[in-house]
């Protein structure tokens, strides 16, 4: 609970794609992870589709 609200996931996001060093850098964020989608968003990334994941019965 300490680190939230702080913005270390943007911090985190940001520092990511400095180490890619120019490469394409993506996510794979599930809909129901609020916290990461808005971290993504902050440090200027956007949805681009989704996927969807069937289990068999």
């Amino acid at each position: 609970e300490g680190a939230r609200h702080r913005g270390l996931g943007r911090l985190l996001v940001t520092a990511a794609r400095q180490l890619a060093g120019g490469e394409v850098v993506w996510a794979q964020v599930s809909a129901g992870n609020a916290r990461s989608l808005r971290a993504f968003q902050a440090a200027g990334y956007r949805p681009v589709g989704s996927e969807a994941l069937f289990l068999r019965p």
